[in-house]
């Protein structure tokens, strides 16, 4: 009995699947055609296709050269941190860092919250 009711299910999903196939391709048949008459309208008054389509779409050419430079893989330059060096004169100890994320950093800047910034030197 299972067997039965898998094979309907299959046919309703068979027939379902068919006409959603015959739908996209009607669409995509009335885009065909539209490109179509858009090529011979440009044809006809001497423009080409792309020119309509700039004007259909202002920004078509940034799109397009923004997609180019995406295709290409060119990633915006981060900016990258600078190293500091904190040298405490009380306890002569030092840290480098990145960040002010740290957790010795986080306790001298309890202890002596004036203090601190003082203390740094950029490395290059």
């Amino acid at each position: 009995m299972s067997k039965i009711l898998e094979f309907q299910a299959l046919e309703k999903k068979i027939a379902a699947d068919t006409a959603r196939f015959e739908k996209l391709r009607t669409e995509l048949e009335g885009v065909g055609a539209l490109a179509e008459h858009i090529r011979n309208e440009a044809k006809r008054m001497g423009l080409d296709p792309f020119e309509i389509c700039l004007a259909v779409v202002p920004d078509l050419e940034k799109r397009l050269r923004k997609a180019d430079s995406q295709a290409t893989g060119k990633q915006p330059q981060t900016r990258q941190r600078k190293v500091k060096r904190y040298e405490n004169p009380h306890t002569n100890e030092y840290i480098e860092t990145k960040g002010g994320n740290n957790k010795t950093l986080k306790e001298w800047r309890q202890k002596w919250p004036n203090e601190v910034d003082s203390w740094a030197t950029i490395i290059e």
